[in-house]
């Protein structure tokens, strides 16, 4: 069979390697791909009847899409109505994370355990209550940002100034203009992805993801520079805790007639062996895949199509015993300038990523900000570290940047 995916990052280059070794597959495309991908295909996501259109000249069995906008603008919901199949929440589902607000009223629905917030309209009634909370706080934009929407402030000054810039600079648009003040929790952050298949949840895997551009987890956030999988083992009243969050999210989406099939992404926090939910993402993560997928035994293609179908069972799912360690090589001064252009010198042998890169005939150069996600399998994390700052040196860009600390500071 032909599957295409859908997107240009280092998790659509973790699915097309996962799914080319799927016995059932002839041709993995990628639309619109990068410097990576064996079979790219030129597309605009945005524009749904082309893609539907690709699919159908190239005979494509299944599309998997990747990134969020084209989920949140409905892409399944015109593949379905096109008989076509593909893998991915519908846009009522999506819609769990095209708006922090409205997670929120889930999660306070149906009784998930979340940190306490209030959502606000407008630049002046936010700022006319900051003094009503305790610092630090955390604001989240409503909108779809690119996983740079939510920012940690520590005073009311920087609270001030983080509104205006949503509000009033409007420096993520319309996404922006609903602003989340949240309650700050300081404790163990843990991604948990799961298949969902008609509203019932099967766990895939943690993984711990690192957002900061700096060591020590200082600095801007960005789309995410590291992870490792799986993250820290649970207690048993952690776990107990995170099969009642489970049970709950598939109830509310039962109740609330999502008919979420896909993915579900599931940021959790843990204070004090207290387990509650930060947000819902509803596709694969970027950089949770890249180490998600090399320890998934199982064939992907075989776990999406009984997703699809409907007869999925946890016992399907079967991961190594290995640990995945992920360091991305970006372009220095990402999340906020930096230049692309730059010819990739890669003398490394090892499992690597395609993240913002282009080929230009048998060349390839950077074409964003997180360009390469080195990969290392293996049982101890910081070895995994040593192997991989090693493997570093063996690639060369002008303006590479990478963390050091992926998988030391945990």
């Amino acid at each position: 069979m032909n599957i295409l995916i859908l997107g240009s990052g280092g998790r659509e280059s973790a699915l097309e390697w996962k799914l080319s070794q799927s016995k059932r597959v002839s041709k993995v495309f990628t639309c619109p791909g990068n410097g990576g991908s064996l079979n790219p295909i030129v597309g605009d996501l945005s524009n749904h009847q082309s893609i539907i259109d690709l699919a159908i000249s190239y005979e494509i069995d299944l599309t998997v899409v990747g990134p969020e906008v084209p989920l949140c603008e409905g892409i399944v919901d015109a593949f379905t109505d096109a008989g076509l199949k593909i893998f991915g929440p519908n846009k009522r589902a999506a819609y769990l994370e095209a708006s922090k607000d409205y997670s929120k009223e889930f999660m306070n629905k149906y009784h998930i355990n979340t940190a306490s917030s209030k959502t606000y309209t407008s630049y002046e009634s936010a700022c006319a209550e900051l003094d009503l909370y305790q610092y630090p706080l955390v604001l989240k934009a409503d909108g779809l940002c690119q996983g740079k929407g939510v920012v940690i402030v520590h005073n009311k000054e920087q609270a001030l100034a983080s509104l205006k810039a949503f509000f009033i600079e409007q420096v993520f648009a319309e996404n922006g203009q609903k602003v989340i003040i949240e309650e700050y929790l300081d404790g163990d952050e843990i991604s948990l992805i799961c298949f969902v298949s008609n509203n019932e949840i099967y766990p895939l895997a943690s993984a711990r993801d690192y957002k900061k551009i700096g060591e020590n987890d200082e600095g801007a956030n960005t789309g995410g520079v590291g992870a490792y999988s799986p993250a820290r083992s649970l207690s048993l009243k952690e776990k107990a805790q995170v099969d009642i969050i489970l049970n709950n999210i598939s109830l509310g989406m039962k109740k609330e007639a999502l008919y979420f099939s896909g993915v579900l992404f599931i940021g959790l926090m843990i204070c004090d062996e207290e387990v509650y939910v930060l947000e819902f993402n509803t596709r694969f993560g970027d950089p949770e895949t890249q180490v998600i997928m090399p320890r998934l035994e199982s064939d992907l293609v075989d776990l999406m199509f009984a997703l699809i179908d409907n007869n999925l069972s946890q016992k399907m799912i079967k991961l190594k015993d290995e640990k995945a360690l992920c360091t991305i090589l970006v372009s220095d001064g990402y999340p906020d300038q930096f230049t692309t252009g730059h010819l990739i010198d890669i003398k490394d042998d090892g499992l690597l990523f395609h993240n913002g890169t282009k080929r230009v005939g048998d060349k390839v150069y950077t074409n964003g900000g997180r360009v390469l996600s080195l990969v290392e399998l293996g049982d101890d994390y910081e070895n995994m570290n040593k192997v991989i700052q090693k493997r570093l040196s063996k690639i060369d860009f002008v303006n590479k940047y990478y963390r050091k600390d992926i998988g030391i500071l945990k």
